[in-house]
């Protein structure tokens, strides 16, 4: 492609490539992560991941969880709980809140903005 800049069209030395190619400027996927890619556009819109949900609680304090309520998935400076009197890791009998259901999920550019996502008419 003529509008491409040559340094940006050769690869670096190291890779190892004679020829002009946008190979080396590709973003490589390393884990296996839920994504988008390997769906049809119609099963990404559809798709519905766990807004919202609980997992269960402890059962006492846990190095490294927020201070106030108990869970692990966030710390005291963002935990959105009324600030107790007594935060959980002194007091753990009066309750540790269950930790929030976090998935990682990579969306496209539709899916991502997608109002309706999980709507289903028999709720309502």
């Amino acid at each position: 492609n003529p509008h491409i800049p040559q340094y940006i069209a050769q690869a670096p030395w190291y890779y190892g490539i004679d020829h002009a190619t946008l190979k080396h400027q590709r973003k490589t996927v390393d884990s296996q992560e839920w994504s988008t890619d390997n769906i049809s556009h119609a099963q990404e819109l559809n798709h519905w991941y766990r807004r919202g949900e609980k997992a269960g609680a402890a059962t006492t304090y846990r190095p490294g969880a927020c201070t106030n309520c108990g869970a692990i998935t966030h710390k005291t400076k963002d935990c959105v709980e009324r600030p107790r009197r007594v935060g959980a890791k002194w007091d753990a009998s009066r309750g540790i809140e269950a930790d929030e259901v976090v998935q990682d999920i990579r969306l496209g550019f539709e899916a991502k903005r997608d109002r309706w996502n999980g709507y289903d008419p028999r709720e309502f």
